[in-house]
This record gives C-alpha cells, sequence and structure tokens, in this order.
C-alpha cells in the first residue's frame, strides 16, 4: 500500500509506522511505536509484570489495528 503511494524505502516496522501515519493509514503514530516497543520487549522475556501491561493495553491495541484495517479496506 506505501510502496504504492511512492514511499519507499520501507525497510523497518518503524519506518512502516511512521509513513502509515504520514499516509493516514494509522491514526496515532505514538500508539503504534508502543506496541512495537512492547513487541520488542516482550518476545523474548518471560517477565511476568510486562505480560500484565501488555495484556492490560490489548483492548487498546485492537483499536488501533481495527482502524487500521477500515483504512486498508477504503484503499482497496
Amino acid at each position: 500500500m506505501l510502496e504504492e503511494r511512492g514511499v519507499t524505502p520501507i525497510n523497518s516496522p518503524k519506518v512502516a509506522f511512521t509513513q502509515g501515519y504520514l499516509n493516514q493509514l494509522l491514526d496515532n503514530e505514538p500508539l503504534w511505536l508502543a506496541i512495537l516497543a512492547y513487541r520488542n520487549k516482550s518476545v523474548h522475556t518471560y517477565d511476568h509484570e510486562l505480560a500484565e501491561v501488555v495484556f492490560e493495553r490489548i483492548p487498546e491495541f485492537y483499536r488501533a489495528m481495527h482502524v487500521l484495517l477500515v483504512n486498508l479496506q477504503q484503499e482497496s
């Protein structure tokens, strides 16, 4: 989608999120960067407290992902 708009190179998730925000596919860049940060912190860490924090934020993350889904569906 971003490459179709002439956005290149997209060589990292952070760049993809920033460009998605700039191209109005995402509505909350700081939240998406937080999602990425939590993913990076939690992928190989077995920290119960961190897991609880991520779990509590899932509804917020879900809403952001739903906005992205709607925006992508409108684009196609």
